[in-house]
């Protein structure tokens, strides 16, 4: 049994983070595949493991019992601490190192992944919800970019933690709707590529994907079905109008724009189901009010 045992999937940027971190330190580690897409994250076996349903969870095998841990961020402090490596030697690079570590959690990689889920594997890029969080990641590149431009490396003069968190969804230029002719942050990226014994996600991890499923995510276990809600609520009603009505079926223009300016508000993570429900509603709150 390995030392390090990682619950990961290969589409994670958060999953190799930490997968990336174990390989540069040669580490002793292995790859438990997470069947993300089938929604084994949100299953009550894995909240057992890891109560919040997020992937990657990293077990150590360590001679005294295990320690098991979940955030990306926590595991990369952890492992730096382990192996002496990538992480901050004084007090102002601790602090420069959990700045852009937080900073990345929080804006950078978070944007990033919704956008990036929304918009490639859920096929939703038009969806003003997705337009709002690739705008909110777009503007995290930028941060990240002006940082850069005098340095090699985000909080040390060699590479850190920290540059790893923050390079995690960004291999993925075009999953992630970004042009790295424009906001030029292929070049650190490539000064990572280039660190002994980088290897890429695909090389790392497995895919959290059935070759059945293809890109079709189940947000909830309870969506198996391959009914959408609407399919679901037109069965109940036997072919009843169902209403709040999409906004496709919406003539009126002012009501849609209200409605989806609203959506555009929202600043969670909202699956497929909730983001379609939340435009219907707010489309029924905008007609309530016009009258």
């Amino acid at each position: 049994m390995a030392e390090y045992e990682l619950w990961c999937f290969s589409e994670s940027g958060n999953a190799f983070k930490v997968a990336l971190m174990l390989e540069l330190l040669e580490a002793d580690w292995a790859a438990r595949r997470v069947a993300f897409f089938a929604g084994e994250s949100r299953s009550p076996e894995f909240r057992q493991t890891n109560v919040m349903g997020e992937v990657p969870v990293l077990v150590h095998h360590a001679r005294d019992g295990d320690i098991t841990m979940s955030q990306s961020g926590v595991m990369l402090d952890y492992l730096a601490k382990q192996f002496g490596r990538y992480g901050p030697e004084n007090e102002n690079e601790h602090r420069e190192v959990h700045r852009w570590i937080l900073f990345d959690n929080h804006k950078l990689s978070s944007y990033s992944a919704s956008a990036r889920f929304m918009g490639h594997f859920m096929n939703k890029k038009d969806d003003p919800v997705t337009q709002f969080m690739a705008a909110r990641a777009a503007g995290a590149w930028k941060v990240l970019n002006q940082h850069l431009e005098n340095r090699d490396w985000v909080a040390a003069n060699r590479p850190t933690i920290a540059d790893f968190s923050l390079c995690g969804y960004l291999f993925w230029p075009d999953q992630i709707g970004a042009n790295w002719m424009t906001i030029p942050i292929s070049r650190p990226l490539e000064r990572i590529r280039a660190l002994p014994g980088f290897k890429l996600p695909e090389q790392l991890m497995p895919s959290g994907q059935d070759a059945t499923n293809g890109n079709r995510l189940i947000s909830h276990p309870e969506q198996a079905s391959n009914a959408t809600v609407h399919d679901r609520m037109a069965r109940n009603n036997k072919g009843a109008q169902t209403w709040p009505r999409p906004l496709s079926m919406i003539t009126c223009a002012p009501r849609a724009a209200r409605a989806r300016k609203m959506a555009a508000c929202m600043k969670c993570r909202l699956c497929a189901w909730q983001q379609q429900r939340f435009l219907q509603c707010a489309t029924a709150m905008s007609s309530t009010r016009r009258r």
